[in-house]
């Protein structure tokens, strides 16, 4: 099996949101490889600037950022040479809180935890021989499914986090940064051999 920073399609678009239901798109552009070079370097200039944005949001230690399987999106992120950190992930703590109780998706948890039926991928995209890539939807099903799944990850995490007597059984994820003198120091030579 490939690894999953192998299977990652392009980033084709970014969602996100805040409480009071304050979604945000940000849609990136097709896939590369289906335009021409002027064009592709457009895009890649479009993708480099709206990440420069975004890093230091990303990358800040005093914002949690907050996903939905978020290990994809790390990857994804990783990639681009981002370090998302600290975060939580609705889909662990669901599995932590409620193990075999039922599914952890968020279509299901959805449902169960909010009464809110999702809008479906393959409404989104279709299916079989007309399928398309999510990044040659119409920008305003993509916007709704984008910022949908924001919102209901986000809402879902309230539940979660709202749990007084379960919300601290699974702990934000703390990535360690390595400071910057350690990493000097490993690398310095050893005088004493």
């Amino acid at each position: 099996p490939l690894p999953l920073v192998e299977l990652l399609g392009p980033l084709a678009q970014l969602a996100l949101a805040r409480p009071a239901r304050a979604e945000a798109f940000l849609g990136l552009g097709p896939q590369a490889s289906r335009l021409r070079s002027q064009a592709c370097r457009l895009l890649a200039r479009r993708l480099d600037r709206a990440l420069e944005i975004l890093r230091p949001l990303l990358e800040a230690d005093e914002v949690l950022k907050i996903g939905q399987n978020i290990k994809y999106d790390i990857a994804v992120m990783a990639q681009r040479g981002i370090r998302v950190a600290p975060y939580d992930d609705t889909m662990l703590i669901s599995y932590v809180l409620e193990g075999g109780l039922h599914g952890h998706g968020m279509d299901e948890l959805a449902a169960t935890h909010l009464s809110h039926s999702c809008i479906a991928y393959k409404d989104v995209v279709g299916t079989g021989k007309k399928q398309l890539g999510f990044h040659e939807v119409d920008l305003k099903a993509a916007t709704r499914y984008a910022a949908e799944d924001a919102d209901v990850t986000l809402r879902l995490w309230h539940r979660f986090r709202g749990q007084p007597d379960r919300a601290d059984l699974v702990p934000p994820t703390r990535v360690h940064r390595p400071d910057p003198l350690d990493t000097a120091l490993a690398h310095a030579p050893d005088d004493d051999r």
